[in-house]
């Protein structure tokens, strides 16, 4: 099989469990797929696929922006932000201070600024940390209450996700390929022409996430 072949299906793989993290509002980075589409020369199933689905991503990525109380935790974290680099950069000019042989401060009050700066750092790194995890903690609650107002797109991007599904294990099956090289990590296991060889908890998650393969075989010949 063809280096270009095997890429095409390892994008798919992953397409597949992108798609299926947007159904179950487990959201990955929609970038990562722009990206990944506007790099391909011409028009295919995965190119089409994304097309299908991007309004019903749009729509589950921006519901959460419905909570104030989530939007008001959206800006505090960001605000971390300029205040991290700003101090990144603070801490390190004492530093370069220190060997600028021609600055004539103390080499003991340059190493107290250093440490002032060192302390705010670490300060503005925990908050931002807490930050982050509080906010993500919000928008998983948010969704669990409310994932039911995205029930049409997720529906439409799950049931896009099969025909993905179906489509690589067509692949594999035509090509005889071990169906071990493109595990898929998912949240729903109720796809079909797929085998799930493990259920575990993974962190950040309410539920288990299985890894699957897909069938190497037609149900009615297994």
């Amino acid at each position: 099989m063809a280096e270009k072949d095997k890429d095409l299906l390892d994008t798919l793989r992953k397409m597949i469990e992108w798609f299926d993290g947007y159904a179950a509002c487990h959201n990955a980075d929609p970038f990562k797929i722009e990206r990944l589409v506007s790099k391909k020369k011409e028009e295919d199933e995965i190119v089409r696929a994304w097309s299908q689905i991007r309004s019903d991503v749009s729509d589950i990525i921006s519901l959460p922006d419905s909570s104030k109380e989530i939007v008001k935790a959206q800006r505090k974290v960001q605000r971390y932000l300029p205040l991290y680099s700003v101090l990144l950069f603070a801490s390190a000019l004492p530093m370069l201070m220190l060997f600028a042989t021609h600055i004539a401060v103390s080499h003991f009050a340059l190493v107290g600024i250093f440490g002032i700066f060192v302390a705010a750092f670490c300060l503005v790194t925990v908050l931002r940390h807490r930050g982050n995890r509080r906010l993500y903690r919000m928008v998983r609650e948010y969704y669990a209450a409310n994932g039911g107002r995205v029930s049409r797109q997720r529906a439409h991007i799950k049931s896009v996700a099969q025909k993905l599904v179906n489509s690589l294990a067509v692949s594999v099956r035509t090509e005889r390929l071990n169906p071990e090289d493109y595990k898929i990590r998912l949240f729903s296991k109720d796809y079909s022409n797929i085998k799930i060889l493990k259920q575990e908890k993974a962190s950040n998650t309410e539920g288990p996430i299985y890894t699957a393969i897909v069938k190497a075989r037609n149900s009615s010949q297994e």
